[in-house]
């Protein structure tokens, strides 16, 4: 589902598409952006792969590293993203082990959960 949080002084906002099956972090994370970006939000890897295919400009993808449960389970999307999508890919999860498996299959980054905007915004220089 797309946020397309309101343009301000007519700038397009980078698109940022972040795959968490959590609907609790994905609301904190909304707010957290504080408008600064477009947010298409993913909770599972079928809506992740549509938004994907629907979105060719987008400017950062960050990727939880269990979709569904509490397992990692999303390094062969990272890998299938990664084959057409150049720019930055951020690892997350509670579990630095799973970030590192994350980034072993495709992604540049890794934060913790609770880094997910601050990396995300520090990457696209809007801090």
């Amino acid at each position: 589902m797309a946020e397309n949080i309101s343009q301000k002084e007519g700038k397009v906002k980078p698109k940022v598409l972040i795959v968490e099956d959590g609907e609790l972090w994905q609301e904190q994370w909304k707010g957290w952006f504080d408008g600064k970006i477009t947010l298409l939000k993913a909770l599972s890897i079928d809506e992740a792969r549509r938004l994907f295919g629907q979105n060719s400009d987008l400017s950062v993808i960050v990727m939880d590293a269990c979709v569904p449960g509490d397992w990692p389970n999303t390094q062969p999307i990272v890998t299938e993203f990664r084959k057409t999508f150049k720019g930055p890919m951020v690892a997350t999860s509670g579990i630095s082990d799973y970030r590192l498996t994350l980034i072993q299959a495709g992604c540049d980054y890794e934060a913790s959960k609770l880094d997910v905007p601050q990396t995300v915004l520090r990457i696209l220089d809007l801090q």
